[in-house]
């Protein structure tokens, strides 16, 4: 098979002459059309009621011919990917598709989504969901190619193994709806069920920024808990059209095609697509006419998000990019960025030039406002990669309590002679003091959490929410202090050998039993979880990091107690040889 001499900016979708092949950015500022996403049919701050509208329940028509027609006011000839142009109707007659795959001899390129097999949705429509979404959202034709092959070898693979509706259906579960989709998971970690069904005004996240005040009568816990929300989340993926699936899949490819260095902050390109999902499902989007300029949504979109990650790391000198003199603690790197979309209180932050903060406007309304943002004022650090010896207290904090606190309280019981008293008749210790003097091992293990966790506080930004549980770790660390190690004074003051008082015994006593309850403490629980589990946390707001950066397996009882026993012995076995 051959292919004849062709023009190389042949373009298979549109007239040629009509549509010159953009070379550069300076090409594309030679659109007459307005480079926005906002309708010129459209009101000035209309409002999208999401009540009025029940985004499951739209099914294009016919889906054959509308958008061949749309906004361009004329026919699409089908692209090479296409199969037997001439099946559709309504074909512009100076079509001339490059392959004519109904002739003979010629191989199918999706054997396995063929009509024989009752798929739910024919190439012609999938194609034309492409051509759609391309219209609407100014996505580059070339690109919107490369998606349209790109989901047919993905509906085509798995078509060749089970049905072409499960093929469909498993594809939207591992991109968009699915248990294990990133998506999905960026979705409730961010609290975006809240945002959508009951108001960004009553996010609890939001909330907390003390900026909005609460409107409308309030809703029930059920409401707001995360079991409901992911019901109602099953029940609108179930209920979901296979046009409806196939037009979120193709909407997220042709937004990860053009993403650039933005495919490295994945939850950000989530909530783009999140975006663009709720404007195409608003009527404002369905009943515009016009369409945008190719290369729009690179422009608005993605142009600015890569200039500022270009410019953490690179700056202009004699008209050259070169590489800037900065540590990593200096440069908001893709980490810092991608973690703005984690939390409500990062979403947030995302303001425009005009200072209106994004959460403010209603969902459907939110992408239309992406070349307006100021992302220099969203993003932040949120951690400091600072190299630095700090870090033996905080990563190995919990090692160090164990050697050195154990190492204490051995040590400190067996030396009476170290803190006996002066004088002349050399008296030793009481046993009130042998006990206080141990117990300060607990004394030891508080201040080196003390250290580890001051050490923590200048790798953490502090307008970051993450100090707060670091905050209420100090302060429950600094009245640990004080308990383990007053008493020892007031043994030290007031106890005789000669005395036959019990009470500075009792003193001793309870202080060194507190003092091994909470060295045992700090050397077993994970210090990241005291004060706010953010590992088993139940909480809404500790989700994101049981999502992002804790998602691993749980180990089951018997692999759990024989990870603890080893352990135990390793550490029983150490201490016990160090007597």
């Amino acid at each position: 098979m051959s292919r004849g001499p062709q023009h190389p900016y042949q373009d298979p979708f549109s007239n040629p002459a009509a549509h010159p092949r953009l070379d550069s950015e300076s090409d594309m500022e030679h659109y007459d059309r307005r480079d926005t996403y906002q309708s010129e049919n459209s009101a000035a701050g209309a409002n999208y009621d999401p009540n009025s509208y029940d985004p499951y329940s739209h099914r294009r028509g016919d889906t054959d011919t509308e958008s061949e027609q749309d906004g361009y006011n004329r026919h699409y000839a089908p692209s090479a990917e296409s199969l037997n142009p001439g099946f559709r109707s309504g074909l512009s007659d100076i079509s001339n598709p490059t392959i004519d795959y109904g002739a003979a001899g010629v191989r199918e390129p999706y054997p396995a989504w063929t009509s024989e097999r009752q798929i739910p949705l024919s190439k012609e429509e999938i194609e034309d969901i492409f051509l759609d979404l391309t219209q609407k959202f100014g996505f580059q034709r070339d690109s919107m190619r490369n998606m349209f092959d790109f989901l047919m070898q993905l509906l085509d693979s798995r078509a060749s193994r089970m049905s072409p509706n499960q093929a469909l259906l498993t594809l939207h579960a591992d991109y968009i709806g699915g248990q294990h989709a990133n998506y999905r998971k960026w979705y409730f970690a961010a609290q975006l069920d809240l945002d959508d069904a009951i108001g960004q005004v009553q996010n609890p996240g939001l909330q907390r920024l003390k900026s909005v005040k609460k409107k409308g009568a309030a809703k029930s816990g059920a409401e707001k808990s995360l079991d409901s929300a992911l019901a109602r989340w099953r029940q609108a993926m179930n209920n979901m059209s296979q046009y409806d699936r196939l037009r979120q899949i193709a909407l997220f490819l042709l937004c990860w095609g053009e993403a650039a260095q933005v495919r490295f902050v994945p939850e950000c390109l989530c909530f783009i697509f999140k975006c663009a999902d709720d404007y195409y499902r608003s009527p404002e989007c369905q009943n515009r006419v016009e369409a945008v300029p190719e290369g729009l949504y690179l422009r608005a979109v993605i142009k600015p998000l890569y200039r500022f990650i270009r410019d953490q790391g690179y700056e202009v000198q004699d008209g050259k990019f070169v590489r800037r003199e900065k540590d990593h603690n200096e440069i908001i790197g893709y980490d810092d960025i991608n973690q703005l979309f984690w939390y409500p209180e990062g979403i947030a932050r995302i303001v425009m030039h005009d200072k209106t903060r994004l959460v403010d406007i209603p969902p459907a309304q939110r992408f239309m406002k992406f070349d307006r943002i100021e992302w220099n004022r969203a993003f932040f650090k949120t951690y400091y990669e600072k190299r630095s010896a700090a870090h033996l207290l905080v990563n190995f904090n919990r090692v160090w309590v164990i050697h050195v606190a154990v190492f204490w309280f051995y040590t400190a019981y067996n030396s009476p002679g170290i803190y006996r008293r002066g004088g002349v008749d050399h008296l030793p210790p009481s046993n009130a003091m042998r006990w206080s003097a141990a117990a300060l091992g607990g004394t030891v293990a508080t201040v080196i959490m003390i250290a580890a966790t001051l050490a923590e506080f200048s790798y953490i930004p502090t307008t970051w929410n993450n100090t707060s549980h670091l905050t209420r770790r100090l302060l429950f660390l600094l009245v640990s202090l004080a308990v383990t190690a007053a008493p020892t004074f007031y043994i030290a003051l007031t106890d005789d050998p000669k005395s036959k008082s019990n009470i500075p015994l009792i003193v001793g006593l309870v202080q060194f039993f507190i003092s091994v309850f909470l060295t045992l403490l700090f050397a077993i629980v994970p210090s990241g979880r005291m004060f706010g589990d953010r590992v088993a946390g139940k909480s809404r707001k500790y989700l994101a990091s049981q999502t992002f950066t804790a998602s691993y397996p749980d180990l089951d009882r018997k692999a759990r107690i024989a990870s603890v026993m080893l352990w135990v012995l390793i550490f029983g076995c150490k201490l016990n040889l160090s007597q």
